[in-house]
This record gives structure tokens, sequence and C-alpha cells, in this order.
């Protein structure tokens, strides 16, 4: 696989959007927050949606958008993670649909993003997906093997019965952790599902299931980020989740 070098633009230290080559021709936009001091481990975060309402340069400064995982960077950040926001293609600047998230181009990108941060050395890398954005966690878990990659995030997971059916679970063997919250309203992400979804990881070498509650008064509709499906008000708690049950598997990874 052919890298180009990376083209920075203009961005205070420590935060950057690049693009790296991951296919002939075509580009991957990535947004990439680094840590003054590593913890030794990468997040890639896969958004919600189209995964479209991620990041802009504006005036010199990124502007997020309001998906639950953009809204966690600074707090992993801070923690000492790496973190590594996927965003479009040059071949798909509109958007992912379903189908290219399940496609053997997104899984040449994704190849090639484990591949720029595995060459940073010495990093275990966690694959976290938010709502449509499991989708490609699901896909990548069954299909992308790397000896870097530690574990798979589950977080607002899409309908079992819907998008995932036809996906092997039964295949993936890292880590992985499911969290959901009760109170998730949105049609496409029961939380009974989610909770089912855990048993079809037959192969994996550890399955965890959390569930979450509480937050703050909705400002979305029930399938948008500032819901209980977006973990709104209960960001920092979802975040401790994540982070000691990272932190376990990287030990045990490493032991």
């Amino acid at each position: 696989m052919l890298f180009a070098a990376l083209f920075p633009l203009p961005l205070s230290a420590g935060e950057k959007i690049v693009n790296i080559n991951t296919r002939s021709g075509i580009a991957l936009n990535l947004l990439i927050s680094t840590p003054e001091s590593m913890n030794g481990t990468a997040i890639i975060m896969f958004l919600g949606g189209d995964g479209s309402s991620r990041f802009t340069l504006e005036d010199g400064r990124i502007k997020r958008g309001d998906n639950f995982l953009m809204r966690t960077v600074p707090g992993f950040t801070n923690r000492g993670f790496l973190v590594v926001v996927v965003g479009m293609p040059s071949d798909r600047p509109e958007g992912m649909d379903d189908d290219f998230r399940l496609s053997a181009e997104h899984l040449q990108d994704i190849a090639g993003v484990v591949d720029f941060i595995a060459k940073q050395g010495g990093l275990s890398i966690y694959l976290v997906g938010t709502s449509r954005g499991t989708i490609s966690t699901a896909y990548l878990s069954t299909a992308l093997r790397h000896r870097d990659v530690a574990g798979v995030i589950f977080t607002s997971t899409v309908k079992d019965s819907k998008f995932l059916r036809w996906i092997p679970l039964e295949e993936t063997a890292y880590p992985v952790l499911l969290v959901h919250h009760r109170g998730d309203n949105c049609k496409w992400t029961p939380f009974s599902e989610a909770e089912q979804l855990s048993r079809r990881f037959k192969n994996s070498s550890r399955v965890d299931f959390e569930a979450v509650e509480g937050g703050s008064t909705p400002l979305s509709d029930p399938c948008n980020a500032l819901s209980a499906h977006g973990f709104f008000g209960i960001e920092e708690k979802v975040m401790e989740i994540m982070v000691g049950w990272m932190t376990t598997i990287s030990q045990k990874k490493s032991s």
C-alpha cells in the first residue's frame, strides 16, 4: 500500500487535519489529536450517520460536529490517548452509505490508517464506533487483521436485525465492548437488540456489555447526538467506562 506524505493544515499544536493516500488516487481525511504525554494507546473513531458530521477548518480553527465521539475528543486526548477521527475519502466527499462501510475500499482505507498509526510505534489501537459508525466497526472487526489492533468498542449500536445480521460477527477475535444507554429511544438503535448482539461474538477473546442511565434533558430528537442516543450529559461517565476497559485490555495484551 502506497502512502503519501501528510499535508497538515495550519492548526494549533497537538491537533491537525491531514490527508493520507490509502488507495490509488484516493486520499482519506483525518483529524488527529495528539496528547502532550502519550499513554501508549490510540483510538480510531467512526462517526454516526454518513460520517460527514465530522470536522472542518474555519479561520485556522477546527469546527467539530456534535456527534458523541467528536465531543469526547478533547477528553480522550487529555487522558493521554492519540485520537484519530475518520473523515471522508476523496471519492466519497458527501458521506459514506452503509454499503461503503461494508466494502473492500473501506477496509483498505482503514488498514491504511492502522498502518499509519502503527508506524508511530508501541501503540495499542482501538476501533470505536457510534450509531451507524458501528457498521464500520462491526465489519472491520471481522475483516481487519493487524497485530496492533487491541479491541473494538461499539456505542449506541445499530439494530442487528436490520444493519448487522449479514456481518459474520462470530468470526471476530478481538476483545469487544458494547456501551448502550437504557433510555436510547432511537428506533434504529434499541437497547434490547444491543444487549442481544453481545451474544454473537462467540469467538471474541472477551465481550463486555455496559448499560448506562441518566444524562441531561435532550436538545435533539431521539436519533441525534444531543439525546440519550448520544449519551448527552453523561459523556464523562461513558468515557471512563471506555478508558477503564481499554486500560485493562492493553495491560493484558502487554503482559
